[in-house]
């Protein structure tokens, strides 16, 4: 599950983040020394790895870095504080970032070899063969843009909260979900944490990851936004391996494709995949509202599986669909196409709001941030779909939470900027100029819930 893009947009470029730990050098500032004031002793032990600072809007925001001891060993995690007193949160899965924060040999030598992130060798993966040409994605990018996954929420006065799997270590897939249900079974611990106001974000792997977590937390989160998300470990593993009966005519794709594959069917060797199915979401979380955002061109995870997994629950969705089926002998591997479809850039400000309606009240500000014309296009390829008559009646759900009082849209764009709209500007901007429907974008709202079949 390639997580190319989930971190990489312009908003990042105008976030400062300062960091530190024990092999510190004089580019780290404004850091604190590891003390001992985290959580309360349990029999889980968690001890604090520092501090440092994020900056989002001008506005400081501080980082605690721990490590979570228990028997199946250890787990790293990132609190940012959205509040000082019992805030929502959102927990987000991290599979492949470095973090040499940790001081770990293992991790620090990773870091140091990849600075940059990159496609390389599974050099620590289970049973890698040198020279076999098997590749994992591993993700050092900038610090900013590591937190900046989760820091995103915190001018919403939400604390994110970041569990780190450490796929480049070669942990099986069944240990990340240990490991993010441990880090949430331990978030009561904080005073500032309110963990009746829960979201689980992730992307691809991580949606995998914080889907079937929520199978298993002391409590369940309000809401779960899976994005472009494996939802069935069997069937995946299923797909994986059969990648060679799907590619046929190319070989040099083939290849790629099984390398990078390989990586993960190895990480599934051993883990009972009977019990990371769909049906066993489905049925072992009947609680959490879920958001699956997906691309029927995803080559990596298949949209048959939200299909699927869509007729076993209630759930919400934000689907990219195309006019053809993907020609695997042509198409790229990764979760979309570079001509059009999914990025993160265009489904951020779904993911935000969704979460952020269902953590804060309507009386407070929700605050997401977002780049114009890559959301906009996007906007705009569901209105083809829907010209092609492909249902898109899933849309409305989205339009109606921008249509909620508290939300303000705040645009990053270094072209086209669109400045700061409320949410109620921004869904009658799209009801007017995108669907020409014959009203006001004040009135955009009122409009919909008088025609609420414009988006069938």
């Amino acid at each position: 599950m390639k997580y190319t893009k989930v971190v990489r947009s312009k908003i990042f470029g105008t976030i400062l983040f300062v960091f530190c730990f024990s092999i510190t050098t004089s580019l780290f500032v404004n850091c604190s020394s590891p003390s001992n004031s985290g959580p309360a002793a349990s029999a889980v032990s968690i001890q604090s790895l520092g501090t440092g600072t994020f900056s989002l809007d001008s506005v400081n925001y501080q980082v605690q870095n721990y490590k979570l001891t228990n028997t199946n060993g250890a787990v790293y995690f990132q609190i940012l504080p959205g509040c000082s007193d019992k805030c929502p949160v959102v927990v987000v899965s991290m599979p492949y970032n470095g973090i040499p924060w940790t001081t770990e040999a293992s991790d620090v030598r990773w870091s140091t070899d990849y600075p940059t992130g990159a496609l390389v060798d599974d050099v620590d993966g289970p049973d890698y063969v040198s020279g076999s040409g098997q590749q994992i994605a591993y993700y050092h990018s900038t610090v900013s843009e590591t937190v900046g996954f989760g820091g995103i929420f915190l001018s919403s006065g939400v604390t994110a909260v970041l569990v780190y799997n450490r796929f480049y270590l070669g942990r099986k897939v069944d240990q990340y979900v240990n490991d993010f249900t441990a880090v949430v079974n331990e978030l009561s611990q904080f005073s500032y944490i309110d963990t009746s106001k829960m979201g689980f974000l992730g992307a691809s792997l991580g949606g995998f990851v914080s889907l079937h977590a929520s199978r298993k937390t002391n409590v369940k989160p309000v809401a779960i936004a899976g994005i472009t998300p494996l939802l069935d470990l069997k069937r995946e593993q299923s797909e994986m391996s059969t990648v060679g009966s799907r590619i046929t005519t190319n070989p040099a794709l083939l290849l790629s494709t099984q390398n990078f594959f390989n990586s993960y069917l190895r990480r599934m060797n051993g883990v009972d995949v009977d019990s990371f199915t769909s049906r066993s979401l489905a049925d072992e979380n009947l609680t959490s509202e879920i958001l699956v955002l997906h691309d029927t061109w995803d080559t990596i995870v298949s949209i048959d599986q939200y299909n699927t997994f869509s007729t076993q629950r209630s759930t919400d969705a934000y689907i990219f669909q195309h006019a053809t089926s993907i020609n695997f002998n042509t198409f790229t591997m990764d979760h979309a196409q570079a001509s059009e479809g999914y990025s993160n850039d265009k489904v951020a400000p779904v993911y935000m709001a969704y979460l952020l309606k269902r953590l804060k009240p309507n009386t407070e500000d929700k605050i997401i941030y977002y780049t114009s014309p890559q959301f906009l296009t996007g906007v705009s390829e569901i209105k083809l779909a829907q010209q092609r008559s492909q249902s898109i009646s899933w849309f409305k759900n989205f339009i109606e939470d921008l249509c909620t009082d508290g939300f303000l849209l705040k645009d990053y764009s270094s072209v086209s900027n669109l400045g700061t709209l409320t949410g109620r500007q921004m869904a009658g901007g799209i009801i007017v100029n995108v669907w020409n429907q014959p009203t006001t974008i004040d009135n955009g709202c009122a409009y919909l819930a008088a025609n609420p079949n414009i988006f069938n």
